[in-house]
């Protein structure tokens, strides 16, 4: 079976949804194959832009899941394609722990306010093979961050954090019963 994650580095909701996403797919689908989907479904300025104050339903979510923000050093919201970019590459390698990836990403953004559109301060602030960074220098990644886009229009994917499941999409931002349950839906469909 295999299961999509989609997910925008530049979403505080899919920080907090992360660590539910993890233990949900090793309870009820341990033996899933998982294909990372990131994708940044609205358009921002490639500069980003200024991050308006998080509101306190966002900063509660993450505080319940104790992935807690840190407000005081996010005052901008920077592009995630060079972090998605990163996601694309390292998705298929058996050298890399998509899980630890992911948790560095948004760790890096959400709480420890780097700059994840500067290459050197990514760099500095996430592990990724050297093979990686070198391909990301090169410019590479931009088109499976493309594709997984048009695949996002054809599902319909209208927010994050979601799983894709058996042509369903599945919430996961929702309280962790009901994404439990929701999940179990899709997986027995």
């Amino acid at each position: 079976m295999r299961i999509e994650l989609w997910l925008d580095v530049s979403c505080p909701w899919c920080r907090g949804a992360l660590p539910v996403m993890k233990r949900l797919l090793q309870e009820e689908a341990p033996q899933a194959q998982l294909c990372w989907r990131p994708i940044r479904l609205h358009r921002l300025n490639p500069k980003g832009r200024a991050l308006p104050e998080l509101d306190s339903e966002v900063l509660l979510f993450n505080q319940q899941r104790e992935r807690p923000l840190a407000p005081q050093r996010l005052t901008w919201l920077h592009h995630p394609q060079l972090a998605h970019r990163l996601m694309v590459l390292c998705r298929e390698r058996q050298d890399v722990d998509m899980w630890a990836l992911a948790e560095s990403l948004w760790t890096a953004n959400w709480s420890d306010g780097v700059n994840i559109a500067d290459a050197l301060e990514l760099a500095q602030a996430v592990a990724a093979p050297a093979q990686v960074w070198q391909q990301l220098q090169a410019g590479e990644g931009d088109d499976q961050v493309e594709a997984d886009h048009r695949r996002a229009l054809e599902i319909q994917l209208d927010g994050v954090p979601r799983f894709f499941v058996n042509d369903t999409l599945v919430p996961a931002w929702l309280e962790v019963e009901v994404v439990r349950q929701r999940l179990r839906q899709a997986l027995a469909t």
